[in-house]
């Protein structure tokens, strides 16, 4: 990316130069010039801008491994599109059934697209969310959504309540 010459006015001994991508080493130099031409440049001087955390990844698919207790799930997502010259050091993947507070987490080295969730329960949508992490820290989440099938009920029914007439019982 060539950044365009930048000429002052008056005694500005300033300037600020924007749309610098992160994680990005960049070289500047400075001369003064007049009418009677230009002077000599100053020594280069090397900065390398901060960084960002990458983007989210591109979740590809959700699919259940199996449709009878213990449910699991394998879910597959594509890099980040921006990762900023940086590498991904791991994935974070947060599920919970969507009534829920609480998730569980999951990670995997930023070398592996798909992580297995166990532990699912029937009949229930799950919220998914993926985040990578780099040096800059954690980007924003990809959200994807999963519907288990119904299955067998998993308890006993509660606050069962009787009543005895007569000859009947009424539950």
């Amino acid at each position: 990316m060539k950044i365009p010459d930048i000429l002052f006015i008056f005694q500005k001994t300033h300037t600020l130069i924007t749309d610098l991508e992160p994680n990005t080493e960049y070289s500047f130099r400075v001369n003064a010039f007049n009418r009677h031409g230009d002077g000599e440049f100053s020594a280069s001087k090397k900065i390398l801008t901060g960084g960002l955390p990458p983007s989210e990844p591109q979740t590809h698919s959700v699919n259940l491994l199996n449709d009878e207790t213990p449910l699991r799930a394998r879910v597959d997502w594509k890099p980040p599109k921006f990762t900023y010259n940086l590498p991904i050091n791991k994935y974070l993947i947060w599920y919970k059934p969507f009534e829920h507070i609480d998730a569980r987490k999951l990670e995997v080295p930023g070398t592996q697209n798909f992580a297995i969730l166990d532990g699912l329960f029937m009949g229930r949508l799950y919220e998914i969310n993926i985040a990578a992490e780099n040096d800059d820290g954690v980007g924003v989440n990809a959200t994807e959504w999963l519907t288990t099938p119904v299955g067998i009920p998993e308890a006993e029914p509660l606050n069962v309540r009787y009543e005895i007439n007569a000859n009947q019982v009424e539950l």
